[in-house]
């Protein structure tokens, strides 16, 4: 089963991921905080870094920075079947899990990320929906 937990890199993956945002707006909120959690949501989901380097094939010089960010909102976006594409790059190590529970965490994802702070759902109602997202999970299980 899909549960949410903070692991070592947390503090990595937030300097990471807001360094671009604080930058831009010029100020942390808890909005901000938001969307770094969206992002480790993001992680815990496909099992990938929230940035990493592509190598151009033939050339391990040049690499490019790859954001996981734009990966999973191209997944979610999809207009023909999203959840085909999202069940394509979760983690591997994912043996048990339920599709809607993990497909509802990702959608609460891209709403943590949402590029309008104003948008994005307060840390409380992020809660309310993780332990919504945990009691259909064991009402599936049981």
């Amino acid at each position: 089963m899909l549960m949410p937990f903070i692991y070592g890199d947390f503090v990595v993956i937030f300097s990471c991921v807001n360094k671009h945002r604080y930058v831009r707006d010029g100020c942390v909120t808890t909005k901000s905080d938001v969307y770094s959690f969206g992002v480790v949501l993001m992680e815990l989901i496909t099992g990938q870094q929230a940035l990493s380097r592509d190598a151009s094939p033939g050339n391990d010089q040049h690499s490019e920075h790859r954001s996981l960010v734009d990966y999973m909102l191209s997944v979610l976006n999809d207009t023909q079947n999203p959840m085909v594409k999202l069940l394509e790059c979760l983690d591997p190590n994912l043996i048990q899990y339920h599709e809607d529970s993990v497909f509802q965490m990702a959608l609460l994802s891209k709403d943590c990320v949402d590029d309008n702070w104003k948008r994005r759902p307060d840390m409380s109602n992020v809660v309310i929906r993780l332990s919504s997202i945990l009691n259909s999970s064991h009402h599936f299980n049981s």
